[in-house]
């Protein structure tokens, strides 16, 4: 769709707005915004422009910038001594090719060769051409994919390669729609030299053509092109039409891993250095090639080893288990750079749980390459058996790698459905050779998998399984009384001496010190020593708890029965519990229960409960006070709507308590007469199994690092809130709402991470908490807290980290998102300094039907974080950035908590929170005329940044300019970017170009304001990327939104960036505009049915 809009002076944004009924989805891919009039540009398919330059250059074109350029020559260059003699098409001095000479143009300058434009290249396109680099100032060539405006590097080499011609042959891939090769040469810091390129062809780039009718044994396409059985489902799209690709999973093709959600069913070797997940941006040049091979672009993903440049290493991936299978054949894709036959990779059978006895299948050294190749191995197995990926590193040059993609089975696979190990022996009989490969797994004795979480706990005859979220830890044996018959003997029984305690409910005569009674830690063998100092089941009197209560309605000990609220209780079920028992005569007082006295705590102490709200009640609710010696309380935590369950679990901290004190439930009963009603409609209040936790005041926190948590087997001791009644959930794979929620773990794509189910019956605005153990002052150095969290759908609530002070109870908001944030795992740190005992907290509310969040691989270091490679986000300082003395206004760092009107934001980008920092303009009305503020980054060398990437803040502002340049080491500048005037009360995104036209540069940032404007003007998360920008007034959705943003506050959903493999059928485009494929991305409305 082409639209003209109309002509507007000055600054204006365009706004896509999509109105969808109950069900349907809209979607919208490659949005583009040119200057001048619209005009429709046809490029005709199958049309592929190579160029031997003898007559002409073919179409192919100069887009160098400067007098560094490409152009057509023979019979050398003009500096003596470089470029070559002879052309390749012809060998003699009559030839033609097209050169760069280093004697033109300045350091680092870059020239660029762009083809015409093709379009619709086969998976088996190939580029051939032969490159002539010769003498001391040659640079680097690298060939280019263009699509757009996005950039892929297919191809590089550097240096002096003497003066000869070499062969190339680059991998084209599969491209859906217009694209370019763009040639691009730099020089050094020398003059002598040329780079040369000569013979360009395209070897079967065209799609195949479709056929009358198919051979035997082959697979016919939607578009009647015959495909080889053995390339369908192998994630390449030799029918041109992806059909060879469709409905893989009903055809038998099982446990195909593209590596884009993860690693599928992959999981490391125990003992061996594993493999991890990497993309071309990130990997690229030191560790994997700059493109995958699923979709043919630097931000698809692949898998490489670890530690794959150190000596000897080895490192190991096995795929899930596979049963006794015939002709069964697994196939990849490899891709290796280097030149080195000590390292190598090897796909291998293996049969045992040791790898004594595996059988190689494939292998192959490091050696050089450029494009993507395709393996296979076909192998018979008549016992269980995994496929394992074997990487073997010489540690001889960091310029080696080598990765793997896109691995498939053929049907013939039979694969275990759960997942059992290897044996760890050989079986003592040979095992048969199957006929025919069996369709189900004879289950072991202790392979299979549970179908139930296997670290859930099982009920005892005295402790039934609580009704909440089984993995909430339980209180150990020392925080608890125990419910054992204490009818013998009694306590009037004085056999021990006077400074010591009688255990007089244990078998014989045992006798503890004095002094370790009511110290928080159970000493005698049945814990009548802690009976009357707070701990209590209720199950043989109140523990010296009472009721202190001032008025007819009291705290009661009941026994749990059919007419009791609740029916049980939580200690057996068939016990006792404490109830608020009204009296019929309407009252507004308090109802109160008091502990005993309680020693000395621990900064650690917490107290632990079990509690319950009824349903339907409009009057009672529960809180909890700490009172100190003195008699002054403080509320520690309170709740005032009925609970989901008959019984509710809270972890309370205490904190560190120097002089005895007393722990008080209670209850405010306002008189409030419901409706018709004569008197108020009490709500059911009641409380059970009190312990205490870490109290003792000789307890020592853990280290940190144990903190940290995956969520593989439990909480790892973190716990949920009790204030609402959703919780988090542990979970492995998709969640149960489609199109909102992970497809898989972030450890292993397999493993499991915990979320918020936002689908019915839990509703909108609700609120689900998690709490980390107390954890000990941050130190000296502070720490960094990681983790990694996944908020996709249309309607995304919010997820916000707390960081909570025990002595203080103040609660510091650390770092939120609002809203969809992309269909993947992405990583939030935080550098901890709090120097007192602290929790940590993380909020997620549902903001609707499609609004799962999740959570994963929470870990705790030393030290400040360290950031993203290239990024400054201004929270642990300046990075370097100065502020210059020659103007007439200061970039001040500064945060939203100090915010003075109208002179700077109040959050800034990185945490979107009041307490995160970034640049501003400070105010000075002292000068007449325009005001400027100009700082500039540390020195950059000029190296493999091509992008500026800056989010900035200007409200308030008629007249105010931001610009950023370029400042060139030997003198000059050159505008990277500017703009001006009024952007709203919101952190926009821009980005900039960098050119390489010198050896070292800044970047300065200049702000300009009026005299009279007092608006705010600010910048901050500032980065320079090695990869090429997007280019201006275009969006693809291939790597981010661009700078597009949801309106949150004008509407009730969000459109996502999403791809064509949708969980639920219907519900959007199978592929995208941009790639023509299920991987590439686009941006989507969905509507959903209340």
């Amino acid at each position: 769709m082409i639209v003209a809009a109309d002509r507007y002076c000055g600054v204006f944004s365009i706004l896509l707005e999509a109105e969808s009924g109950n069900s349907g989805f809209i979607a919208v891919d490659d949005v583009t915004v040119t200057k001048g009039s619209c005009e429709d540009v046809a490029v005709a398919s199958g049309v592929f422009v190579g160029c031997q330059f003898e007559t002409n250059s073919c179409g192919w074109t100069d887009v160098s910038v400067g007098q560094f350029a490409w152009q057509r020559d023979c019979n050398g260059t003009a500096t003596a001594n470089t470029g070559p003699s002879v052309d390749h098409t012809t060998g003699t001095e009559l030839g033609w090719y097209m050169a760069v000479e280093a004697s033109f143009g300045d350091q680092n300058s870059y020239a660029g060769l762009q083809s015409p434009a093709m379009r619709q290249a086969s998976s088996d396109c190939v580029l051939e051409f032969y490159y002539h680099m010769y003498g001391e100032g040659i640079g680097e060539l690298k060939v280019f994919l263009q699509e757009g405006p996005r950039r892929t590097l297919l191809w590089w080499k550097s240096g002096d390669h003497g003066d000869e011609w070499h062969r190339a042959e680059v991998a084209v891939g599969r491209t859906h729609q217009v694209f370019t090769i763009l040639f691009e040469a730099t020089r050094t810091f020398s003059e002598l030299g040329d780079i040369a390129i000569d013979d360009l062809t395209f070897l079967n780039c065209s799609l195949p053509e479709p056929q009358e009718s198919c051979p035997t044994g082959t697979f016919t396409c939607s578009n009647r092109v015959c495909v080889d059985m053995g390339r369908v489902c192998d994630f390449s799209d030799d029918c041109g039409d992806k059909s060879d690709e469709a409905h893989c999973d009903e055809l038998g093709y099982k446990q195909r891993c593209s590596f884009e959600q993860g690693m599928c069913s992959w999981e490391a070797n125990e003992g061996w250095n594993g493999w991890s997940l990497q993309s071309g941006e990130r990997a690229w040049s030191g560790h994997g090639p700059p493109r995958d091979h699923t979709r043919n672009t630097a931000a698809g993903h692949y898998i490489v080893p670890i530690h794959q440049h150190s000596a000897g290493q080895t490192a190991e991936i096995m795929s899930s288990t596979l049963l006794p299978s015939s002709e069964c054949t697994v196939s990849f894709y490899h891709y290796s750079h280097g030149n080195n036959s000590m390292a190598g990779l090897s796909t291998q059978l293996r049969m045992l749980r040791s790898g004594d006895d595996d059988i190689i299948l494939w292998g192959q050294s490091v050696t050089h390459g450029f494009h993507w190749q395709r393996a296979e191995a076909t192998f018979s197995s008549s016992v269980k058996a995994k496929i394992v990926f074997r990487f073997v590193g010489s540690g001889e040059s960091h310029e080696e790698f080598i990765t793997v993609d896109d691995v498939s089975f053929s049907p013939s696979c039979v694969h275990d459905p759960d997942n059992s190990q290897l044996p760890v022996t050989p079986p003592t009989d040979p095992p048969s050779t199957p006929t025919a490969p069996p369709t189900t797994p004879t289950p072991t004795d202790h392979s299979s998998t549970p179908t139930t979480d296997p670290t859930s706990p099982t009920p005892t005859d005295h402790s039934s399984t609580p009704t909440t979220d089984p993995t909430s830890p339980t209180p150990t044996d020392h925080s608890s009384t125990p419910t054992t018959d204490p009818t013998s003997p009694t306590p009037t029984d004085h056999p021990c001496k006077e400074n010591e305690f009688h255990c007089w409910r244990s078998s014989g005569v045992k006798c503890i010190a004095a002094s370790a009674q009511c110290d928080y830690s159970i000493d005698c063998p049945l814990g009548e020593d802690e009976d009357t100092c707070g701990p209590c089941t209720f199950e043989y009197g109140l523990c010296d708890w009472s009721d202190i209560s001032q008025n007819d309605n009291e705290w009661q000990r009941v026994k749990a029965g059919n007419n009791t609220k609740p029916p049980t209780d939580h200690t057996t079920g068939e016990g006792h519990y404490m109830h608020v028992n009204f009296s019929s005569v309407p009252s507004e007082s308090e109802v109160q229960f008091q502990s005993p006295s309680l020693p000395a705590s621990s900064p650690y102490c917490q107290i632990l409960f079990y509690f319950h709200l009824g349903r339907g009640g409009s009057v009672g609710d529960l809180s909890i006070f700490l009172q100190n010696g003195e008699g002054r309380r403080t509320r520690l935590w309170t709740r005032n709507h009925s609970t989901a369950t008959d019984w509710s679990l809270e972890h309370l901290a205490i904190g560190k308590q120097q002089q005895p004190y007393r722990i008080i439930y209670s209850s405010q009963t306002t008189s409030l007469h419901s409706q018709g009603a004569s008197k108020p409609e009490y709500r059911a209040i009641a409380v059970d199994d009190i312990s205490f936790l870490n109290c003792e005041t000789s307890y020592q926190p853990p280290a940190l690092s144990a903190t940290g948590c995956s969520f593989e087997k439990d909480l790892c001791g973190w716990v949920q809130g009790s204030t609402e009644d959703l919780h988090w959930l542990r979970q492995s794979g998709p969640t149960e709402t489609v199109n909102t929620g992970p497809a898989g773990d972030h450890t292993s794509s397999q493993g499991y991470y915990v979320y918020v189910e936002s689908s019915s019956p839990n509703r909108k605005g609700q609120v689900a908490r998690l709490k980390s153990p107390l954890l000990p002052p941050a130190g000296k150095k502070g720490y960094c807290l990681q983790l990694w969290y996944h908020m996709f759908g249309a309607t995304v609530g919010s997820l916000k980290l707390f960081l909570q002070s025990i002595s203080s109870r103040k609660t510091t908001l650390m770092w939120q998102r609002t809203g969809s944030q992309e269909n993947k795992w992405q990583l939030v740190q935080s550098h901890v300094t709090l120097q007192e005992v602290h929790q940590i907290l993380i909020d997620a509310s549902i903001g609707g039907e499609a609004g799962d969040i999740a959570v994963d691989d929470l870990a705790f270091t030393e030290g400040a974080c360290v950031p993203e490679e290239g990024l400054c986000d201004f929270e642990e300082g300046s990075c370097g950035w100065t502020q210059q003395a020659d103007d007439d206004l200061d970039w001040i760092r500064g945060s939203g908590g100090d915010s003075v009107v109208n002179v700077k934001p109040s959050f800034d980008h990185t945490t979107h929170t009041d307490r995160g920092y970034y640049y501003y303009i400070g105010s000075d009305s002292s000068h007449g005329g325009e005001h400027r503020a100009w700082m500039s980054s540390p020195i950059i060398t000029t190296g493999d940044k091509q992008c500026l990437h800056v989010w900035y803040y200007m409200s308030g502002l008629g007249r105010g300019t931001l610009n950023m340049y370029q400042e060139h080491s030997g003198g000059g500048q050159t505008l990277l970017l500017s703009h001006s005037g009024e952007q709203g009360k919101l952190w926009r995104f821009a980005q900039a170009p960098l050119p390489h036209t010198s050896p070292d540069y800044r970047i300065v940032v200049e702000g300009v304001k009026g005299q009279s404007e007092q608006g705010a003007m600010a910048v901050d998360d500032l980065m320079l990327s090695k990869y090429p920008c997007t280019g201006p007034g275009h969006c693809d959705f291939e790597v981010n939104m661009c700078g597009w943003r949801n309106v949150l506050e004008e509407d009730d959903a969000n459109w996502l960036r999403d791809q064509g493999n949708a969980q639920a059928p219907n519900t959007g485009p199978n592929v995208d505009h941009t790639t023509n494929s299920s991987i590439g991305k686009f941006s989507g409305s969905l509507a959903f049915h209340d």
